[in-house]
């Protein structure tokens, strides 16, 4: 599993993210399938 490095630029649209009402959950599943490097393009 790759290490995630979180910049500050990442973590205000997190935060912009949040306050705008986004699911989290959606985001949260997205990043870890990245990490895992079982990312695929959707269409």
């Amino acid at each position: 599993m790759a290490q995630a490095v979180y910049l500050n630029r990442f973590e205000k649209d997190v935060k912009r993210m949040q306050k705008r009402g986004k699911d989290m959950n959606k985001f949260k599943a997205v990043a870890l399938k990245l990490l895992a490097g079982e990312a695929r393009r959707v269409q």
